[in-house]
């Protein structure tokens, strides 16, 4: 399995694989290896890909650490390095306080909230925060510059984070009972959904949150506001679940690319959006667009 960004090359491969990738290389390419990285002895302990560090201590299992930097750039920019800590990136928002910011403020607010964004890609504490912090890039407020510095504030406490990949048994390629082909072989894949409702002050829209484990680990997330406005929050959970399940059913098709079957479960808290996954047509939430009710349909599936 190969991943390209421009002129950077990471594969994952046996040693085999490795030496395979890296002779079609020598054929027409001047290249540097920066490393293979493994749990032996004679492998490389780290790895630096796009300013990410990936890291193989030995003896233990995988890390990821985002880069760094960013937040270095963000504590400096704002001018608190160093200062007060929070425990939390974010706070209701003060809808008294929605003056436009001007010049080289409303510059800095830009500039930071799009390295914030950049951040989150890898930190998933900070996406909630970073998504309502680029609902106001078109007009940036003084709110908006509150927020921002409450961001920093945690970032001071919080400067780096490093996720560590619990090494989980390889799932095994078992033999069907009635056919001579052997079953491709399989894994488990949690998607968790939430949703605040209505839990923007200004517009009303609702957030939806997802996340995709694969045993103890998190492999992906994400945070989006609704385009719409939910009437209930039974309506904004099921859009979650809608999402959610998008999620799932996307890595399960890459998955069998890769010769490996994915069971997908999706995980919510709220009786009212299960209930209106587990029927079939509208009931009494005529309201609901259309286009969300395939779930229904997966579900009896």
């Amino acid at each position: 399995m190969g991943l390209v960004h421009g002129d950077d090359f990471i594969t994952l491969a046996d040693d085999e694989g490795q030496d395979f990738f890296e002779s079609c290389l020598k054929k027409r390419y001047q290249y540097k290896m920066r490393g293979r990285i493994g749990p032996r002895s004679t492998d490389s302990r780290e790895c630096r890909v796009l300013n990410r560090y990936i890291r193989w201590p030995e003896g233990r299992d995988p890390e990821y650490e985002a880069d760094p930097r960013h937040a270095q750039v963000i504590l400096r920019d704002l001018g608190i390095e160093g200062g007060k800590e929070v425990t939390s990136p974010i706070v209701k928002r003060d809808l008294h306080n929605d003056g436009e910011l001007k010049g080289k403020d409303c510059t800095t607010f830009r500039s930071l909230t799009m390295r914030g964004s950049y951040l989150g890609q890898d930190r998933y504490d900070l996406q909630h925060a970073i998504k309502e912090l680029a609902t106001e890039m078109k007009t940036p407020t003084n709110e908006g510059m509150v927020s921002l510095k409450r961001l920093g504030r945690y970032l001071n406490g919080k400067p780096r984070v490093v996720q560590e990949l619990k090494g989980q048994r390889k799932p095994a390629v078992v033999e069907h009972r009635c056919l001579s082909d052997r079953m491709p072989r399989s894994i488990d894949l949690r998607v968790d959904v939430h949703s605040d409702w209505a839990g923007d002050k200004r517009t009303r829209k609702s957030t939806l949150c997802v996340v995709v484990r694969h045993g103890p680990n998190v492999i992906k997330t994400q945070v989006n506001a609704m385009k719409g406005i939910s009437l209930s929050s039974g309506e904004a959970e099921y859009g979650a679940i809608v999402k959610g399940a998008c999620q799932g059913l996307g890595i399960q098709s890459m998955a069998a690319d890769w010769g490996v079957h994915v069971n997908v479960k999706v995980c919510s808290d709220s009786s009212a959006a299960i209930g209106i996954s587990n029927r079939l047509g509208l009931g009494a939430t005529r309201h609901l667009s259309v286009r969300h009710l395939w779930v229904q349909h997966k579900v009896k599936d």
